[in-house]
């Protein structure tokens, strides 16, 4: 499906040289060492926040007295750490699913489907080198 996404996609004339497609899966980046802890004590945050307003945290029979405002102000900030925690990774990892690169004979392209609908072509000439090993390609210094 990408494939011909990107043989669709090419001028007259225009051959593919290399194709490939980013690792699937999940994928931890180095920002992760930050961002994982960050936004478990985030996202548990807002959610002992919300409990709390919404008195689930008092004793059997007690009811809160917050004002609805409360409840509802904490919404958004749940819903931002739970995207924190797992959004962020469905996200990338669907994204990549439907990303793939190839080198022509002409130009470098990065082709992603569906939701991105984004499609970069740079000219060979102003790419950086590229090293090519069995299945992958990788940037030269």
């Amino acid at each position: 499906m990408l494939d011909d996404d990107l043989r669709s996609r090419l001028m007259p004339g225009e051959r593919i040289l290399w194709s490939g497609r980013p690792r699937q899966g999940l994928l931890l980046t180095g920002r992760d060492i930050f961002l994982v802890p960050f936004s478990l004590i985030f996202c548990g945050g807002t959610i002992v926040w919300e409990a709390a307003v919404l008195g689930l945290l008092n004793r059997a029979g007690a009811h809160s007295h917050a004002p609805l405002f409360f409840a509802l102000w904490g919404v958004p900030f749940v819903l931002l750490g739970l995207y924190l925690v797992f959004g962020r990774f469905i996200t990338d990892a669907s994204i990549r699913r439907r990303t793939i690169y190839g080198v022509t004979d002409k130009r470098v392209r990065s082709c992603a489907t569906a939701v991105q609908q984004v499609r970069r072509a740079q000219r060979r000439s102003a790419a950086r080198k590229l090293q090519f090993r069995k299945g992958q390609a990788a940037a030269a210094q």
